[in-house]
């Protein structure tokens, strides 16, 4: 317990002092943004094709969606990293934060996809086709769906996010990581892990300074403080407009009439 506090005592005071860390965070929250926001762009018509139709295609969709959410970020990063170099309209080399984004922006596309679809589809049976009735198709039937679905679109979002801020494999590969330059609050903890630890606990115990465990407890105080409030701030303007239902009346829940 000593070591644990004295550890979060020395990460506190290294993420006020550390010249890094606001750069860091600037890229870090740009590759969220961006990455979510192109994710968006790509993924909210196939979301809506998927939640609004039920033929055997759109369950195709949302099966290939779900399995791809689970796709490793290392396994991405490394796809890129063969791909990259000299098959691209950007030349060699094309590394960095753009490839970062290329990345992580693959990453998000089945969040967006499969948590917007399954929000669709979890609507209120006959909601989508009281809509047709009253003669919304293409764009404001898909306003509509989105609109109903908005609190399980704005989770997609949230999860999007949240991947991106926390995203290591993929970053590191597809990046140099380093410090002040192309890293982020997360891939930078690598850089105080691992041979740095060893070296710390080289006497029989951890000797301190500014690498190793305080460097990477900097940079966890960092993520959390980014992640906590960003999504408080998100579920908040998931909920807001959100009128509870009222309760059903006894016998309408029973399904018998009252005498009137």
């Amino acid at each position: 317990m000593h070591f644990l506090l004295e550890m979060l005592r020395q990460g506190f005071i290294l993420a006020r002092a550390d010249p890094f860390i606001h750069l860091e965070i600037q890229t870090t929250l740009r590759l969220a943004v961006y990455s979510t926001a192109i994710a968006i762009l790509i993924g909210t018509v196939p979301a809506y094709l998927i939640g609004v139709r039920t033929a055997r295609l759109s369950r195709w969709g949302m099966i290939a969606s779900n399995a791809a959410l689970g796709l490793p970020s290392v396994g991405v990063g490394i796809v890129l990293l063969i791909w990259l170099p000299g098959n691209t309209p950007w030349g060699p080399g094309w590394f960095g934060f753009p490839a970062m984004v290329l990345g992580q922006t693959i990453l998000a596309i089945p969040i967006i996809i499969a948590l917007g679809a399954a929000a669709i589809r979890g609507l209120p049976d006959g909601l989508i086709d009281q809509a047709r009735a009253y003669g919304a198709y293409g764009w404001r039937l898909g306003f509509f769906a989105f609109r109903e679905a908005r609190i399980g679109i704005i989770t997609a979002v949230i999860v999007s996010i949240g991947a991106a801020i926390g995203e290591v494999g993929a970053v590191v590969i597809l990046s140099t990581n380093q410090e002040g330059v192309s890293a982020t609050v997360s891939s930078d903890i690598l850089n105080y892990v691992g041979p740095r630890i060893d070296v710390g606990w080289a006497g029989g115990g951890y000797s301190g300074g500014a690498a190793g465990v305080p460097g990477a407890v900097e940079h966890a105080i960092v993520v959390m403080a980014m992640l906590i409030p960003l999504g408080v701030i998100l579920t908040i303007v998931q909920q807001w407009g959100k009128t509870p239902r009222a309760p059903q009346p006894e016998s309408a829940a029973s399904g018998t009439l009252t005498p009137g």
